[in-house]
């Protein structure tokens, strides 16, 4: 019995780990490249379906699939309303599956998320911090090997130090990992629910060191953003929680708006310049994206996959090489869904999502959950993180944990509670 347990943890880090290091690499397929990172989990996912089948735990399997279908429901509407608009527009069939495999891939996260806390119970997030810890060490043993441990830390101090204006090449290959946005995720979990999960306390300091070796702007933006969207939460009367949870979502569909039609008016631009920030390149690719699209009710948008592909494809100069993509979540969202598009995909995500999620949990979900949703706010103004694979698996882990934890807290949960691995 103890060797099944032990076959099926181990057979979960090994694509729990791939999942995170193989951030390089792909494997052509009928035509289509695909990244390792995407096809890692899906061994997992389907020992896991295999053990349901055996053993099945019927009524967690109804609560994770609700929690992966709520997930699940704005991009499947994206997809959706970008058949209209490919046609429309003629669109080039890269540029269809392209968008189509973002939202496929994402899909990927959602289901090897919802494998996992099904698997694992609440002991699912932890786990999936720790294959991401191994996967970090992967990285950067290597590096202290190659250019010792004194260099190591010079560099990651330099990196705190000049706001990461100044970065080492061994603080460039962990950015270039990408873990930092992620690690964002899981300091929200380990700070706000602390005291129902004492652990949290020894890998706080654990992921703060992480997540500020990765060092990313948008990322403390997103971090200062779902903090106050958190304590606005947390000290209204409990009478007003959901009231003041649903308007603060429905602030981010307004401001995400206003923040599209700032960058159309060149607004963003004259405040940069005025303020001194350094955008990175960031205005650059607003200005030049600027013939492609209009801000206006009457712009339909130009389908899932066009910026990405035109950009990442050199038929768009944005003026910054190697770009890849446009920096700015929301903006690219418009361009390819359209005003009506946009807003009911920010509807959809922001709103419908948030409030589906509290309905089936609580409101202590709720007021937790608020820092997630501001933090992904805060962090796709300037960031391309909606379609960050890794990032959206550490989102989902996250939110399926805890919504499961609280689920089964209840009374009348306690009879769903003994986890996969504990029917082994």
């Amino acid at each position: 019995m103890n060797i099944r347990k032990g076959i099926f943890i181990i057979l979960y880090f090994i694509s729990a780990v791939l999942t995170y290091y193989l951030y390089e690499g792909s494997i052509t397929i009928a035509g289509f490249g695909f990244m390792y990172s995407y096809l890692a989990p899906l061994p997992f996912v389907a020992l896991a379906f295999a053990c349901f089948l055996v053993t099945p735990n019927i009524d967690r399997m109804i609560n994770v699939g609700r929690l992966m279908g709520i997930f699940a429901v704005p991009l499947i509407l994206t997809v959706i309303y970008s058949l209209v608009l490919w046609i429309v527009n003629f669109a080039e069939f890269r540029t269809m599956t392209r968008g189509l495999f973002f939202v496929v891939y994402q899909m990927i996260a959602i289901v090897m998320a919802g494998a996992a806390v099904y698997s694992f119970g609440r002991r699912a997030v932890y786990f999936q911090f720790v294959a991401l810890i191994i996967a970090f060490l992967m990285v950067i043993v290597p590096l202290i090997q190659q250019g010792g441990i004194t260099e190591f830390f010079n560099q990651y101090i330099q990196l705190i130090v000049t706001g990461s204006k100044e970065t080492g090449y061994m603080m460039q290959t962990v950015e270039r990992a990408g873990f930092a946005h992620g690690i964002g995720i899981y300091l929200f979990y380990f700070i706000l629910t602390w005291k129902e999960n004492k652990v949290n306390i020894f890998l706080l300091p654990v992921a703060v060191f992480l997540f500020l070796m990765g060092f990313k702007r948008s990322a403390l933006v997103g971090i200062s953003v779902g903090f106050v969207a958190y304590v606005v939460a947390l000290i209204v009367p409990k009478s007003l929680k959901k009231t003041v949870l649903l308007v603060e979502t429905t602030c981010m569909i307004f401001l995400g708006l206003l923040y599209v039609g700032a960058i159309s008016n060149g607004v963003i631009e004259k405040f940069a310049e005025a303020s001194g920030i350094d955008t990175m390149g960031r205005v650059e690719i607003y200005n030049n994206m600027r013939p492609y699209y209009d801000f206006d009710i009457t712009y339909m948008g130009r389908g899932l996959g066009f910026v990405s592909y035109m950009i990442g494809n050199g038929f768009i100069d944005v003026g910054v090489p190697n770009a890849g993509d446009i920096h700015s979540d929301f903006l690219r969202q418009f361009i390819e869904l359209g005003m009506l598009g946009f807003i009911g995909w920010m509807i959809a995500f922001f709103y419908w999502r948030f409030k589906k999620l509290i309905e089936v949990v609580d409101i202590k979900f709720g007021v937790f959950l608020i820092s997630i949703f501001a933090y992904c706010f805060g962090c796709y103004f300037t960031e391309n993180m909606y379609y960050n694979y890794r990032v959206n698996l550490a989102i989902a882990v996250v939110i399926f944990s805890y919504a499961l934890q609280r689920t089964e807290e209840r009374p009348q949960g306690l009879d769903i509670k003994k986890s996969l691995i504990e029917r082994l």
